[in-house]
């Protein structure tokens, strides 16, 4: 298990009223974090590993695609909705990207 930040966007303006999103913790929690695959693609012609990483935690009412974990200098987006393991509301199983630095997606 690891300790890792669970993070969420929010919508902000600059003094221009210019829309900025930003990411703020809403809790550390303990988690389980595994590769699941690896693959290696092509962004703006330069090579950029991708690679799917599953999380596993307790069940959490807050929890949605889109929000993210850090560990450490790692960051992984939730790309889909957790999945409620066994539909008690005792784990959640996230499937998530890890998100490469300078690279948009």
């Amino acid at each position: 298990n690891s300790l890792i930040q669970l993070q969420r966007s929010i919508r902000t303006q600059d003094s221009s009223g210019k829309a900025i999103y930003t990411w703020i913790t809403v809790d550390s929690v303990w988690a389980d974090v595994m590769p699941l695959t690896g693959m290696k693609l092509y962004y703006a012609n330069q090579l950029a590993p991708e690679l799917s990483i599953e999380v596993s935690l307790r069940f959490r009412p807050d929890m949605q695609a889109g929000m993210r974990f850090l560990d450490g200098a790692s960051t992984y987006l939730i790309k889909r909705a957790p999945i409620n393991l066994d539909g008690r509301n005792v784990y959640l199983r996230c499937i998530c990207e890890q998100q490469q630095v300078g690279i948009i997606t």
